[in-house]
């Protein structure tokens, strides 16, 4: 549509290129140019979003209309490169593209048909202002609603499509799996923590999410569309990877504020509560809490529905986490959907939901107070007991932890029976550090 918006005000620079000095054939010159370089804006956008028919097609036009406006615009000034080419044209061809100004009258193998009469003096000057008005227009309408693409059909779409969803998702690099059979659906408004051991594909899952990497199996969605196509509609902060060390903070956030659709400068007001002051000097000497620091402020200054965050809690003190926290609950307010991973107990607080991830897939899945009644009872041995108690701990593994040698009941064990051994020191229910021991470590 943008094409033909380019078309409209091109023709009508050619209908009046008799009638007008060249001087303002010059300037529609400039004007096409500045519609070329929206039209080019726009394909970038296109191919950047995966559309590569789109993008050619639009490309190929563009040229064709470059062309064919070079070879009628400026026929009296220089022979143009085409005029062989249009001298040859069936006759009934050539007359039709003289009546649409796409090839000078005269052209073909016959006598063509003449066009209608053109306004002349200031009415000719008033229709090329209102063509080029009406171009201006319409492509800037077109260009916004491209990239915004949430005002698409898929933004519009009913509140039960979700905001993600994998089906018999899996990855591998170069034959050696990293997860496998993933089924997540993810409902809008969601904050869902995605927790998991080191090395076990957190990283590579959510970046099969935003787009970045392509699935080896099964299929993802995010709002209904490919990831390809709803990249304008999320924003994807990757542990370690966002921050420029050689640009200051001030020059990071103008720098990556200039690269997506929808950042705003909220992550001046992020900055101030994260207590993160020191903008003008270069990240590189940023210490780990305070890259990370920057890094927040930046990602969640977009106004995005979704938020895909690698690690954010990595690094920062307790005060800072527990602020980031309630920039989540802000969030879910707001109707964002958020995933967060982490290897950290601590962020179990901010979350609607959990997935416990390992590498066969999902190991488990719910409301954090449900698994957490569904974690075993918590046998606590006495830091003098050397070896785990016989027959009592589930996979008879105990954790040494802050709070002590941790380790699960097994099965079909009577705690009071457990609690009165000498070697146990009590049974209790499990905190937020021992369901995720016991869903990634045992993987039930």
């Amino acid at each position: 549509m943008l094409v033909l918006a380019l078309g409209v005000a091109l023709d009508g620079t050619l209908a009046i290129r008799s009638v007008i000095s060249i001087p303002v054939v010059l300037a529609a010159l400039v004007l096409f140019c500045l519609f070329a370089m929206g039209a080019a804006v726009l394909v970038a956008s296109v191919l950047d979003d995966g559309e590569y028919v789109v993008g050619v097609t639009n490309m190929c036009t563009l040229a064709l209309f470059f062309l064919t406006g070079y070879n009628g615009l400026l026929p009296a000034m220089a022979p143009g490169p085409l005029s062989d080419l249009v001298n040859v044209l069936p006759n009934s061809l050539a007359t039709r593209l003289a009546v649409y100004h796409l090839v000078p009258v005269g052209s073909g193998t016959g006598t063509p048909l003449v066009p209608p009469a053109l306004p002349t003096g200031a009415t000719s000057a008033l229709l090329l202002v209102g063509y080029a008005v009406a171009g201006v227009v319409l492509g800037a309408v077109l260009m916004r609603r491209h990239i915004y693409d949430g005002e698409g059909a898929s933004d519009v779409s009913s509140d039960l499509t979700p905001a993600v969803e994998t089906t018999d998702l899996a990855k591998a690099f170069d034959g050696d799996p990293v997860f496998d059979g993933v089924d997540l659906t993810l409902r809008r408004g969601e904050t869902t923590l995605l927790m998991g051991p080191n090395g076990g594909g957190k990283t590579v899952l959510l970046s099969c999410l935003a787009g970045g990497l392509k699935p080896s199996a099964g299929s993802v969605s995010v709002f209904g569309d490919p990831p390809a196509d709803a990249r304008s509609r999320l924003v994807f902060m990757l542990q370690d990877g966002l921050v420029i060390d050689e640009l200051s903070g001030r020059e990071n956030a103008a720098f990556y504020a200039s690269l997506h659709p929808r950042a705003t400068d909220q992550w001046r007001e992020l900055v101030d509560r994260l207590e993160l002051d020191a903008l003008d000097r270069r990240v590189t000497d940023y210490s780990g809490g305070m890259r990370q620091k920057l890094a927040l402020a930046l990602t969640l200054s977009v106004d995005v529905p979704l938020y895909l965050l690698d690690e954010p809690t990595a690094a920062l003190d307790p005060t800072s986490v527990e602020r980031f926290h309630a920039m989540l609950d802000e969030l879910a307010d707001a109707g964002r959907t958020v995933v967060v991973t982490s290897h950290s107990p601590r962020d179990i607080r901010a979350a609607d939901r959990l997935v416990f991830f390992g590498s066969g897939g999902v190991v488990a899945d719910g409301d954090p107070v449900a698994l957490r009644e569904a974690t075993p009872p918590v046998v606590v041995v006495d830091d003098t007991v050397r070896d785990p108690p016989t027959g009592v701990l589930r996979n008879g593994r105990l954790f040494d932890t802050d709070a002590g040698r941790r380790g699960f009941l097994a099965a079909e064990v009577d705690p009071e029976a457990v609690a009165d051994r000498d070697d146990v020191y009590a049974v209790e229910s499990a905190t937020a550090a021992d369901v995720f021991d016991y869903y990634v470590h045992l993987q039930p």
